[in-house]
């Protein structure tokens, strides 16, 4: 199983079309999404890394605890001077608050650009050399618990830079269409990772009312 995790609607809504996933509407605690057929899942934490570790947490748990799936942040950032619009696979994680530092391992080549991405716990306006977000170290450090580097990783797309720094979430919508195939290209390769190592398996999420 693929798992999305994004911070809001807008983020995630071309992926929700793109990939014709279903709402679970028996899920009250986040918005949760899936595809049995094409093995993804898609959930929207709220801002935040806090809300972002849970919804991982969470997501982990209603897809039966399954370790060595694969785990996709995406989501926008700010960057000092990247075009807006613009897609990066993050190669670096910094927590701006205890200055941890996380290495995502990649193990296929694709043309995307890669950049660090320092997490912050509110909006930052400081711009620097690199992308800057509110929600990917605590994604990627409770991520790591459940799966192993290789299948943990982020698209960043730049949202705001010391030009422009609003953005409508419409326009949020549309960056994310703009980069679906970016983003699928790389989802069929870690799709063929999980078919290789015979880790791809059929959900039952409605299993978790089971629990109950």
């Amino acid at each position: 199983m693929i798992h999305f995790i994004t911070a809001t609607y807008s983020e995630a809504k071309a992926l929700i079309s793109f990939y014709k996933l279903k709402k679970l509407i028996f899920i009250k605690e986040f918005q949760v999404f899936y595809n049995s057929n094409l093995h993804i899942s898609l959930t929207i934490s709220g801002i935040g890394k806090v809300l972002s570790a849970s919804a991982v947490v969470f997501t982990f748990y209603l897809f039966e605890k399954k370790k060595n799936d694969s785990w996709i942040n995406l989501g926008i950032a700010g960057h000092e001077n990247k075009e807006i619009g613009e897609i990066f696979l993050v190669k670096k994680i910094i927590d701006s608050g205890n200055n941890k530092s996380w290495f995502p391992s990649f193990i296929f080549n694709m043309e995307i650009k890669k950049e660090s991405c320092k997490t912050f716990d509110k909006p930052n306006y400081n711009y620097s050399s690199i992308l800057y977000d509110m929600e990917l170290s605590g994604f990627y450090e409770v991520a790591t618990r459940f799966s192993s580097n290789e299948l943990i990783h982020s698209f960043k797309i730049i949202s705001d830079n010391k030009h422009q720094k609003k953005i409508e979430k419409d326009d949020t919508c549309f960056l994310v269409e703009k980069n679906i195939k970016v983003i699928n290209d790389f989802y069929i390769k870690i799709l063929d990772i999980l078919h290789n190592n015979n880790e791809i398996n059929k959900y039952n999420p409605y299993n978790i009312l089971n629990d109950k």
